[in-house]
């Protein structure tokens, strides 16, 4: 079950990742950037727009995975801002020109408690969204899903060699 709730977060990201490169292809006929073609606009609104045309979602279903993303984030932003301060505490821990271990220590220490927090919330999040969704529209969402690393190539099946000739010397 972890598995397959991190795996949808992941097709998630990635498809986020992906309106960004149609955004980057909108061009309109005369090559003038016309913006991002309908459906591909960016941001955390237009997602859930996409995945909810995608997934053919009621608006009753729309309604009650929103009172739950809204949750979540209003929930989060504490979580957020802490993260965030700890990083300018590290970055200043760092710039500093006597090291404080044990300081230091701490508050890496929060931050990867906070980390953790915050991994538990977005997957509390995916568990509640999950319920609302009918079993066809599970399905669904598991075949959007990228491949796993068992469906990866290993590294040593890579191809170390540069395509091309080799340089000259």
């Amino acid at each position: 079950m972890r598995r397959r709730v991190t795996i949808a977060i992941a097709v998630m990201a990635a498809m986020i990742g992906g309106g960004a490169g149609a955004a980057l292809a909108g061009h309109d006929p005369a090559g003038e950037f016309g913006g991002p073609p309908p459906g591909a606009e960016r941001g955390p609104g237009h997602f859930f727009e996409r995945m909810a045309k995608i997934l053919r979602l009621s608006d009753a279903q729309k309604g009650k995975i929103q009172t739950i993303l809204d949750a979540e984030q209003e929930q989060g932003k504490a979580l957020r801002d802490k993260l965030h301060e700890n990083r300018k505490k590290l970055m200043q821990a760092g710039e500093a020109t006597t090291f404080d271990e044990a300081a230091t220590r701490k508050i890496a220490m929060a931050q990867g408690q906070l980390e953790a927090e915050l991994t538990l919330a977005r997957i509390r999040t995916q568990s509640r969204i999950n319920a609302v969704l009918t079993d066809d529209q599970r399905e669904l969402l598991k075949e959007l899903r990228p491949p796993g690393p068992e469906h990866r190539p290993a590294p040593e099946q890579w191809n170390p060699q540069p395509p091309g000739p080799p340089p000259a010397e």
